[in-house]
Parts: C-alpha cells; structure tokens; sequence
C-alpha cells in the first residue's frame, strides 16, 4: 500500500469517526429515566419539570447534555456523566445543572465542546 493511500486512509477514517452522524445515538428508554431522575434530584419543583432529550454525542468524558424547563417556562442546560455501569455499580451522576448564570455559561460551553447544541 503506497504511503499516500494509507495516509489519506488514515485522514478519511478520522474525518467520519469524528463527524456528527457517525457520533450520535438515541438514548435508551433506561438512560432517558436515569437522566431524569438525576436531574430531578437537583431541583426544586421536579414533578413540574419538562425535558428537552437529544441525542447522545460521543465524547471521551461520556457526557451527556440536555435542557429542562422548570415550573416558570425558563429552561435551564445540564451536563451529566454517562458511563458504561461497571457490574452492578451504575457510575452515571450529574455534573453540573446550569441554574445560575456562572453555571449556565460553564454547562453551555462545556457541551458545546461536546458538540451539544443548547441554546
């Protein structure tokens, strides 16, 4: 194989590995509960919260991002850590739930990192 190929090989294996279609997945009916139920515990009035799910973007922290509306229509990002369980120890937390303006600004850039797209 010449040195050219395997380069532009190597180039195009990254360029789709990288790209947005290749990097997301729906989240499973277990993962949306899970995240729910985590960001529920970090509020004040959880029942009258509404989620905004998207698609899970793969990224080298497992992070996922959504937004959720609390009882007042405002909707505040959050950002958890979504590993793979380890046995029976399910690692999944909550990061940071952006509901002051300094956590607002740091959960939107972090997941725009991500490539998460909130606002």
């Amino acid at each position: 194989m010449s040195k050219s190929f395997s380069v532009l090989l190597a180039i195009s294996i990254m360029v789709i590995s990288s790209s947005t279609f290749a990097a997301e997945r729906s989240l499973t009916k277990d993962e949306e509960v899970k995240v729910t139920n985590l960001i529920k515990n970090h509020l004040k009035l959880p029942a009258s919260a509404k989620f905004k799910l998207g698609k899970m973007i793969a990224n080298p922290f497992d992070a996922y991002c959504g937004s959720v509306a609390k009882s007042n229509k405002e909707s505040i990002p959050f950002i958890t850590s979504m590993p793979e369980p380890i046995g029976n120890i399910d690692l999944r937390r909550v990061v940071l739930v952006g509901d002051n303006e300094y956590k607002y600004r740091s959960v939107i850039e972090q997941c725009a990192e991500y490539g998460y797209k909130l606002n």
